[in-house]
């Protein structure tokens, strides 16, 4: 007797699900781009000896951790990467 052999099922495959898509916080994105160029600045001013440029930057740094603060607790998101 030989060996039987199965039958071949054609049925169609589903389709995956698309992959998630990636957020940051919007309070994240904010530091990234606004409060860590500042302390940066700030820090290279500091050591260079340029202490009014310094205070210029310290006011502004603490204007934009102030407004940080107030973005972390909104916890908006916003995608990246991928559109």
């Amino acid at each position: 007797m030989g060996k039987k052999k199965g039958k071949l099922k054609n049925r169609e495959k589903k389709a995956h699900n698309p992959p998630k898509q990636r957020t940051t916080t919007v309070a994240d994105q904010y530091h990234r781009l606004e409060v860590a160029p500042l302390e940066r600045a700030y820090r290279q001013a500091w050591q260079a000896k340029a202490y009014g440029t310094a205070s210029e930057l310290y006011m502004k740094l603490t204007e934009a951790r102030r407004r940080h603060r107030v973005l972390i607790f909104r916890r908006d998101r916003i995608p990246i990467g991928r559109t």
